[in-house]
């Protein structure tokens, strides 16, 4: 993960890069990129979601600076299966906020 010292005054959650994500089915090296921007908070944590809402992947933690911030994600799950091509949600969660952003994945 990676941060950049601009401050960021409220928490906020960029668009995915790329949608559609194009999953390899054979192990491939293709990731989707996540980007927000945080006040320096609380717990936090970023997580994949499938289309019901159940969680895939859990893909960042803990308490960050403040400052924007990136993450990969490789398109597999916690069992590091390729994920199946839909509609998922990803979702950025602290203890008093939560926000939301879809994502197609395609092969």
């Amino acid at each position: 993960m990676k941060a950049r010292s601009n401050c960021a005054p409220t928490l906020k959650l960029y668009y995915s890069i790329p949608n559609p994500f194009h999953v390899l089915a054979r192990g491939g090296m293709a990731r989707i990129r996540f980007a927000w921007a945080t006040p320096p908070l609380d717990e936090m944590k970023l997580t994949i979601h499938d289309s019901a809402g159940r969680p895939i992947r859990l893909l960042t933690y803990g308490v960050l600076k403040a400052g924007i911030h990136e993450v990969f994600w490789n398109g597999k799950d916690e069992e590091g299966k390729t994920v199946l091509p839909g509609k998922y949600w990803y979702r950025i969660t602290t203890s008093n906020r939560m926000f939301s952003k879809m994502m197609t994945v395609v092969r």
